[in-house]
């Protein structure tokens, strides 16, 4: 994505409340300064970089000086939404996607890695979940009832709310493709699925077609019994493309690993594999990051084609 030159001026802003202390500033400041970080849009910083290692380095240290002004601002919502949506974000693309990559003989660095990864969806989604809570009081005791008490909140969701409910998915749902048979991680899973279907009723093309991409990956890799519909994250696949002029990198690989390896379509999975890779990295300033995170991934798998498919 494109560097957008306004980011520069909050972001010593917000440097400069970390290392003075902002508990020492006035409130409605530390206020004022989490209204603009949190602002939608603005982690175009990170997505739309064409350096992912860069992206990486800087990563931890932004998450740890927004989790201080979050900390300083307890009640601001979009702070809180803001500061889980860095942590999925990093523990996606720079802790459990590496240690996919990692072979038998790395076992127990692979083992430590997705253990961290875990513990970030997780901590990532609780930031979203309260920021929620924060917008609709009640939210989080529904969240955490075994009853149908989600459903009264889901009528009262926002289209300004979406980002939240794709993040609370999209945090959940890594955490639970880590360790499937926990039993605490599965539970969540229809919550969020009613999550994700109000988002998709509120706003279709949210970030143009992030919704259509993380349906073809839930429908693409749940079981039946959980939601999972082939047909479903074939239509989504479709809409995702169709939105993009072609260029969904995430749908490609979604699809490539959720339908095609499972069913052992080889020659259907390198074909999508080799259109992951031959999207211009920078076509959409929006997706830049991702996309080159989506090549290096494609990459990987086809360098373990040989291992993946029985001939």
């Amino acid at each position: 994505m494109i560097h957008k030159p306004f980011w520069l001026g909050p972001l010593v802003v917000g440097l400069f409340l970390t290392l003075a202390g902002c508990a020492s500033l006035d409130q409605s400041v530390v206020h004022s300064i989490n209204d603009i970080l949190s602002k939608d849009g603005n982690n175009t910083v990170f997505t739309g970089d064409n350096d992912p290692k860069l992206v990486g380095d800087a990563l931890p240290f932004t998450i740890k000086m927004y989790e201080s002004l979050a900390a300083s601002d307890p009640t601001h919502p979009g702070m809180a939404r803001t500061v889980g949506m860095l942590e999925i974000m990093y523990a996606n693309a720079y802790v459990a996607g590496p240690a996919d990559y990692l072979g038998v003989e790395h076992f127990a660095e692979k083992q430590a890695a997705q253990k961290r990864a875990l513990n970030l969806y997780l901590r990532g989604r609780d930031f979203v979940l309260k920021s929620i809570d924060l917008r609709y009081p009640g939210f989080l005791s529904a969240w955490r009832s075994p009853d149908g008490a989600l459903e009264s909140y889901l009528v009262k969701f926002q289209k300004s709310d979406v980002s939240s409910l794709y993040w609370v998915v999209a945090g959940q749902l890594s955490a639970f493709s880590l360790n499937p048979m926990d039993l605490e991680l599965s539970f969540p899973v229809p919550k969020v699925l009613k999550l994700l279907t109000r988002a998709y009723a509120l706003d279709p093309d949210y970030q143009k077609a992030a919704l259509e991409e993380l349906l073809v990956t839930v429908y693409a890799s749940l079981p039946p019994t959980m939601g999972g519909d082939p047909e479903l994250a074939r239509v989504h696949f479709a809409l995702a493309q169709q939105k993009t002029g072609g260029k969904s990198t995430s749908a490609f690989l979604a699809y490539a690993t959720g339908i095609d390896l499972p069913q052992q379509n080889k020659a259907h999975f390198v074909e999508l594999l080799n259109k992951v890779l031959a999207v211009p990295a920078e076509s959409d300033p929006d997706t830049t990051l991702s996309t080159l995170l989506n090549q290096e991934r494609a990459r990987w798998y086809l360098s373990q084609v040989d291992d993946l498919f029985i001939d």
